[in-house]
């Protein structure tokens, strides 16, 4: 595995695991899912994933709805 494969895996993996823990409580955790999607999404272009892919990898995380 190389280096952007390690991070798209961490980046994936925050993301999972802030929307795991946004329900139990939204004031602590939204900014983190945000940050963490943000970190994803700069990732994903910065290895040439195309703004359509980067749509398709955002869908398939089942983020929450923004309030």
């Amino acid at each position: 595995m190389d280096d952007f494969d390690a991070a798209l895996s961490a980046d994936r993996e925050a993301v999972s695991l802030y929307v795991v823990l946004l329900p139990l409580d939204p004031v602590r955790y939204r900014e983190s899912l945000e940050q963490a999607v943000k970190n994803l999404v700069i990732d994903l272009r910065d290895v040439g994933y195309s703004e359509q892919e980067i749509a398709d990898e955002l869908a398939a995380l089942s983020l929450p709805d923004a309030d």
